[in-house]
């Protein structure tokens, strides 16, 4: 069963990946938005619809992109990162590796639950004998 786990981390990483392309699209949107203010504040040679076009511009996908931006990041940083990290450790675990192995210089312990829930879903073997073991695991981490 930790041939599933493998995948799930392989799956997150590629999620990853996906999410932060498309926030680079997005965050195009934000750069355009700087570019057309530079404009805006620099040039006296627009005439008053090539202003008027730029205004629009900068009011209208903006919001959009800046909100889709910041979501995707929020969703990259916490959720898919901490899940990552969880699943990780839990591989980490099914593979009798140390958890100073796992993660040598961790600032910060992983959500301990959401380990055991993995551990729990894709160990093999004995599930009492198996968290029973987690759980020693755990406290010698």
């Amino acid at each position: 069963m930790r041939v599933y786990l493998k995948v799930k981390i392989k799956s997150l990483a590629a999620e990853a990946i996906i999410i932060r392309q498309e926030e680079r699209k997005h965050n195009i949107g934000c750069r355009a938005r700087v570019r057309i203010r530079r404009l805006l504040r620099k040039s006296n040679e627009l005439t008053i619809t090539e202003r008027e076009t730029l205004e629009r511009k900068l009011k209208a996908p903006s919001d959009n992109a800046l909100k889709a931006f910041w979501g995707l990041r929020s969703h990259r940083t916490y959720d898919v990162r901490e899940e990552a990290r969880a699943a990780h450790v839990a591989y980490g675990f099914l593979r009798n590796r140390t958890y100073a192995q796992v993660e040598g210089s961790a600032k910060s312990s992983p959500e301990w639950e959401r380990v055991r829930k993995l551990v729990e879903k894709y160990g093999d073997g004995s599930k009492t004998e198996r968290m029973q073991r987690f759980e020693a695991w755990k406290e010698g981490a």
